[in-house]
């Protein structure tokens, strides 16, 4: 019996150690290793997962123990560009500021203001606002004065572009839903009180009803439970429930989740945007999908120019652009790509398409810098000189 105690007690003391080793050599000492010799560790971790950016996701959050958020961020950067099925990485950026701001909640505005460019599209933005008042539903005075707190949010840093001043605002939306314990009313108020203009309102509104359809985690799950449709029909119903059009068209662009299978297709995508009232809310709506779209192909140019080769003559310029546009949006490690799928534009959309990358290149990238050079070089020869007049 002695003798079969201390077999067992041997094995289990092994299995620690083993244990303990892994995980100690996972993180010990990170700081003092190379970025690219962090990331050889990564893979190694990663070599037996069937899909790898679930496998980066989980394990990328966990170099924030040993090295700054800035940093962990170059080595996401790192993984992006060796392996191209982490092309998306936007769910990672909120895990590394949620994590940074649950350190010290009363300093998640410089948290936002420390958030990288060019890469997991903006997700930094958002995970920091929403973790700030993650567990909190607050009180009416508690409430304006949250308001009074969030005006200058999206003003924090005077030299960030269009798209991240947007992304901020877009992250204001999903926080309004935690601050009022998902009550919708209250929720799309937050946006009205903030001082944003017309455009800002739209993406404000948007947040908040993406945060009501697409809860990511079991905490955002719980939130939305009572209020979230499950139904197409139900869908129909909540969205229509609002006296204000923009509200409506709002709740439309983001009840999509439901629509999944419909918006593969280019006749889908048209047919669900023909919910939204006619003329620009139904094109911002489609403009939308062809991000998701975007997205949820991990930037796949062929998937993608042939749901847009696939639109009405008069759509699928538009298409080819706001696509084009949305791989940029993804990391400036994909800017090459996004001028290259301007190419598989068919019926002479292959202008439209890169007109449209240069209308949105200064809302996109910071000018003036390394970044837009890129984007400008990227460009066929007979197009750079229009680029670089908007790089000064």
């Amino acid at each position: 019996m002695k003798k079969k105690f201390t077999t067992l007690f041997i094995i289990i003391l092994s299995l620690y150690l083993i244990v303990f080793k892994f995980n100690t050599s996972y993180t010990d000492s990170i700081a003092n290793l190379s970025n690219e010799e962090i990331v050889q560790k990564i893979y190694s971790v990663c070599a037996g997962h069937s899909y790898k950016p679930t496998c980066y996701d989980e394990e990328i959050p966990k170099l924030l123990s040993e090295i700054s958020m800035e940093r962990v961020f170059k080595i996401a950067g790192i993984v992006q560009v060796s392996d191209v099925s982490y092309s998306y990485c936007h769910d990672l950026g909120h895990k590394l500021s949620a994590s940074e701001v649950s350190k010290n909640p009363r300093e998640w505005k410089e948290v936002i203001s420390r958030c990288p460019r060019g890469i997991c599209s903006n997700g930094c933005q958002h995970g920091a606002a929403q973790e700030r008042f993650r567990n909190e539903v607050l009180t009416q005075d508690q409430l304006i004065a949250a308001k009074i707190e969030l005006v200058d949010v999206c003003n924090l840093k005077k030299d960030w572009t269009g798209l991240e001043k947007s992304e901020c605002i877009h992250g204001l939306g999903h926080l309004s839903v935690y601050l009022t314990g998902a009550d919708v009313d209250k929720s799309l108020r937050v946006c009205n009180d903030i001082n944003l203009r017309r455009e800002e309102l739209d993406l404000c509104y948007d947040g908040a009803f993406m945060q009501i359809f697409q809860p990511q985690d079991p905490d955002d799950i719980s939130l939305v439970e009572k209020i979230k449709p499950k139904t197409k029909e139900e869908t129909q119903k909540f969205c229509r429930q609002f006296p204000d059009l923009n509200k409506v068209n709002a709740c439309i662009r983001q009840a999509y989740p439901l629509y999944f299978q419909e918006i593969e297709t280019s006749d889908g995508l048209i047919e669900y945007c023909a919910q939204s009232s006619p003329g620009l809310a139904t094109e911002k709506c489609q403009n939308m999908l062809f991000y998701v779209q975007a997205q949820r192909t991990n930037y796949n140019v062929q998937k993608l120019a042939d749901l847009c080769n696939g639109m009405p003559d008069k759509i699928k310029g538009r298409c080819f652009g706001q696509i084009a546009n949305a791989i940029i949006h993804g990391g400036s490690h994909l800017i090459s790509q996004a001028v290259a799928y301007c190419s598989l534009a068919s019926d002479g959309k292959k202008d439209i398409c890169l007109e449209t990358i240069l209308e949105f290149a200064p809302y996109n990238l910071p000018v003036g810098t390394k970044v837009f050079k890129q984007l400008c070089e990227s460009f066929p020869s007979d197009w750079q000189r229009q680029c670089f007049r908007k790089n000064n």
